[in-house]
Parts: structure tokens; sequence; C-alpha cells
């Protein structure tokens, strides 16, 4: 039993050094105006996202862990937390399909402090999704310089 837990905790070592997804992008420009955040500072956006080295196979994958912040261009170095709504779609390049998880510690509806995607299926290589959300923009804030 002693040399099982050993041998397992060598391959558990070992297996951070064969996963190497890397190079995470967004691709583009990436600006939410003040006319897509809404009174709760949930934004709708659009973003292209990227990584070499994507994996998955029948048991394990990797993922990119996506949140938003902003700063209005006359409060100097304060920078914000922009929350994202609970629908999100995903586009995979070439047909992949993607699948994500929306990270909320508050518990409110529309709160949620980033998104994880991750590939669907299994294989390997560079990603490129494309993540939407177009939601909350009857509530408009004034602010004009972002």
């Amino acid at each position: 039993m002693k040399y099982m837990r050993l041998i397992y905790g060598i391959v558990f070592l070992l297996s951070g050094f064969v996963s190497q997804a890397n190079n995470v992008r967004v691709v583009g420009d990436v600006r939410v105006l003040p006319s897509q955040i809404s009174g709760g500072k949930i934004a709708s956006f659009d973003v292209q996202l990227e990584w070499d080295n994507s994996w998955r196979d029948e048991v394990n994958y990797d993922a990119v862990y996506l949140f938003l912040k902003y700063r209005y261009n006359e409060s100097g170095e304060v920078w914000h937390h922009l929350y994202l709504g609970d629908q999100v779609e995903l586009e995979g390049a070439g047909g992949e399909e993607y699948e994500y998880h929306l990270l909320n510690s508050s518990g409110q509806e529309d709160r949620n402090e980033g998104i994880l995607v991750w590939r669907k299926d299994e294989g390997d290589g560079t990603s490129s999704v494309r993540l939407r959300s177009e939601e909350h923009t009857s509530e408009l804030q004034s602010h004009t310089n972002l």
C-alpha cells in the first residue's frame, strides 16, 4: 500500500509536466462600452478566446477561466468587477463544441464573477471559441468614459 501511494504521487507530479495547455489569449479588441453595462454592472460582451495545447481525454481536461474588470478613465487606478449574466452562447471554431460553468460566489441571479470554458469532446490542439452574452442592456449606466 505504501508503494502504491508513492507510485500515484509520482504519476500525479509527472502529469503536470505532460499537460501543457498554454498561451491563453483574447483575439481582437475587447471593449465593453458603457451602453453595454446595465445598472447592476452586468455586461453584454462578445469575445474570441483561444489557447494552445488544449486537451481532453476520457477522464480529465483543461479549462480556461475568464473574468472581466473595468475602470472609468476619470477614476484613476480603481478597477471594478463586471458581472456576467446567466446566459452565455459558445461557438467553437470548425464546429467543435465547448461547455462552460459560471462561477457565482454570491448566489444571486446574474452575478457571475467569471466563466470556465472547456472542450466538450476528447481531443487536443488549439482551442478557439467565441463567447457571447447580450443581456440586461435596458438599464444603462450614465457614465460615458471607460
